[in-house]
């Protein structure tokens, strides 16, 4: 969806013919629906907990149409009556509520890293690998994808920096979660409330929050931090420490690189499993003994 003077979906006479690759893992549906715009959809082919979730991958090149502003919509059944959450740098959510009287631009609120919306049967959650703004209707969640300015709106960066817009490559995960049964749920308010109630230890500014499951902060990490894979096949038996001497044999690589696993899934082949982790290698660490840290 495109905001110029008024919204449009986008038009179709450039579009592209889907692009579908399926294998054992997953599968991706990539499709050009306009020469600025691109996306690719990923579904894990699984029955665990991990389907219930699948990435958006959006390619977006705007510098040709400006003054126009890219939107996203993910439609669904849930009945959040114009309320949404988004998260407070991560930490947690943050009851939003769309306000009919004002314009849609002054209901967009900024989106960090998540946007939620439920009802007493279903909670969709809308993880990013980007910052954006957010906003919500009736079971639909809107999200800003890139757009390109005229001028400069004299509040931030000149003309010149802020009229540079550069291909982009965006990502986002989306998460499905069935909520507890009213039963369930009362009882445990229930139990909660033998001792104290929830909400009782909490300021007041914070009564209106919630929290993300276990299951979407193992997502996010995955999402933030994706897993990179490293095979041997260089291996004489099955024994652990082949498996050491072959581990010190790799490569020096930076210390923001985190082992996840290593395990064998063939005769003579170990796989293992790596993440980066975004903080600077760059400066000198500390250690006890060391004070010359100038």
């Amino acid at each position: 969806m495109v905001s110029g003077l008024s919204f449009q979906n986008i038009s179709n006479k450039n579009q592209l013919s889907a692009v579908i690759i399926q294998g054992p893992v997953y599968s991706s549906i990539y499709q050009q629906l306009s020469p600025q715009l691109t996306y690719c959809i990923t579904i894990i082919n699984s029955t665990d907990d991990s389907a219930r979730s699948f990435q958006i991958d959006v390619f977006t090149n705007v510098n040709s149409m400006p003054g126009h502003t890219f939107f996203m919509n993910l439609k669904s059944n849930i009945e959040n009556d114009g309320h949404f959450y988004t998260d407070v740098n991560g930490m947690y959510l943050i009851q939003r509520s769309y306000d009919k009287r004002m314009k849609f631009e002054a209901n967009i609120y900024p989106m960090i890293t998540e946007a939620m919306i439920e009802d007493d049967k279903l909670r969709c959650t809308i993880l990013g690998a980007q910052s954006t703004g957010v906003t919500s209707k009736l079971g639909v969640l809107t999200l800003m994808i890139d757009r390109e300015m005229y001028n400069d709106d004299g509040k931030g960066l000149e003309y010149y920096e802020a009229s540079e817009s550069h291909p982009s490559h965006l990502k986002y995960r989306i998460i499905f979660e069935a909520k507890m049964p009213l039963s369930d749920d009362f009882n445990r308010k229930k139990r909660v409330d033998e001792n104290k109630s929830e909400n009782d230890s909490l300021p007041m500014n914070m009564q209106n929050t919630l929290y993300h499951s276990q299951f979407v902060q193992q997502i996010l990490e995955e999402l933030l931090y994706p897993a990179a894979l490293f095979s041997s096949s260089n291996i004489n038996s099955t024994d652990d420490n082949d498996m050491i001497s072959t581990m010190i044999g790799l490569p020096s690589i930076p210390d923001n690189i985190q082992l996840i696993t290593a395990r064998y899934i063939a005769q003579k082949t170990i796989l293992i499993s790596m993440r980066q982790l975004p903080y600077d290698c760059s400066v000198r660490s500390y250690s006890k003994g060391n004070t010359n840290l100038v």
